[in-house]
């Protein structure tokens, strides 16, 4: 009996060495992310589906960015491309190659399959999000019942006379003086050089006293929609993901106007500091692969960073609303696209919102730009 229960007592203690071997060595992911519905998606589209591929679990901190932490605190985090740029400077980030990257269903390499901007020296793009004008469609005129002109490019919202009502803008300089720009004509790889002018910044403030009288200033994204809604303004700047959101569940036949649409992208960064840097490595090429991206957009309908991913979207995932009209990286969406210069704004936001501040509050015949930031 000695021998039995020998055997028994050894494959006990095995058993209970290799659990402890197995929770010792059990691999987790710290991902700082953005809170919402963003969020949200990430987990059905990337979180579950890596843990459930890979074993390793995804500890996630929803929060607004992961720009409010250090890289200390996180493994991979979801950053804009401004607060990977400025990271990656402090050193803060690993050098990510595109080379580990996925290629596309075709073989494409990935850096061939990025969208302009959707790879940089320690972040891989994800997905795209634009700022673009919002209208009502079929809107008749009160008096004649006649069909008002539809707007069909940016110069078309800073003309009154030919498309009348009021015009909804956020009280911030961000968006409103680049569209400005863009409207009288300075081509989009001019439009942050221009900011960076007294010259460019009287431009900008000259073209936006075209529609001075008609502007309805507003400071919440979801005050846009609503004022559009109510009809008290004909038309605003929004965000796109909203904007489908209205568009698809709401009764108003909202427009989305896609030429000058200004977009930012979030990009996945690895912390210098992560306890899991190969895991961590493994996460980024595994999210930024085509179908992953494709199955974010599916959730909401972001732009994915990638071509092939783009035309991999298809439907909404619970809506079956096709997509392809609301990418701000379709084709069709992003020809005449403004990429946001966050770092610009960064630097400079705090004296253009002064500027626009006394702007506002100043009669047109004394409105002066001041001095712009050099």
């Amino acid at each position: 009996m000695l021998p039995i229960k020998f055997t028994v007592a050894s494959l006990a203690l095995g058993l209970i060495a290799v659990t402890a071997a197995q929770s010792a060595t059990a691999a987790s992911l710290k991902v700082a992310t953005w809170a919402g519905a963003y969020g949200e998606a990430q987990k059905v589209a990337i979180f579950d589906p890596f843990s459930k591929d890979t074993g390793t679990s995804i500890e996630a901190s929803q929060q607004a960015g992961a720009a409010g932490t250090t890289s200390a605190d996180w493994d991979v985090a979801d950053l804009s491309a401004a607060d990977a740029s400025a990271l990656c400077d402090k050193g803060s980030l690993e050098t990510l190659d595109a080379a580990m990257l996925k290629a596309s269903p075709d073989g494409t390499a990935a850096a061939a399959d990025f969208l302009p901007g959707g790879l940089s020296k320690c972040a891989v793009g994800s997905v795209a999000w634009s700022a673009l004008i919002l209208y009502m469609g079929d809107v008749k005129d009160a008096k004649t019942g006649k069909k008002l002109n539809q707007i069909k490019t940016i110069k078309d919202v800073f003309d009154p006379i030919g498309f009348p009502g009021k015009r909804g803008l956020p009280r911030n300089p961000r968006y409103v003086l680049e569209l400005a720009l863009i409207a009288d004509g300075v081509a989009l790889d001019d439009i942050y050089k221009q900011l960076a002018t007294t010259e460019g910044v009287r431009r900008a403030l000259y073209r936006l006293s075209s529609i001075r009288s008609q502007i309805v200033w507003w400071n919440d994204p979801q005050e846009a929609v609503e004022l559009l809604k109510k009809g008290t303004v004909a038309m605003t700047l929004g965000y796109s993901g909203r904007a489908f959101m209205e568009i698809s569940t709401g009764t108003k036949p909202i427009r989305m106007l896609w030429d000058a649409q200004i977009y930012d992208i979030d990009m996945w960064a690895v912390s210098k500091s992560a306890h899991n840097k190969p895991d961590a490595l493994k996460f980024v090429t595994y999210a930024s692969s085509s179908d992953k991206l494709a199955e974010i957009a599916r959730q909401l309908p972001y732009g994915p960073m990638r071509r092939s991913a783009v035309g991999m979207v298809g439907n909404h995932a619970i809506l079956g609303t096709d997509l392809k009209p609301f990418l701000p990286t379709s084709p069709e969406n992003f020809s005449t696209a403004l990429r946001l210069d966050g770092s610009f704004w960064r630097t400079h936001e705090a004296d253009l919102g002064l500027l626009l501040e006394d702007w506002i509050d100043s009669p047109p015949s004394k409105a002066g730009v001041g001095k712009a930031p050099g």
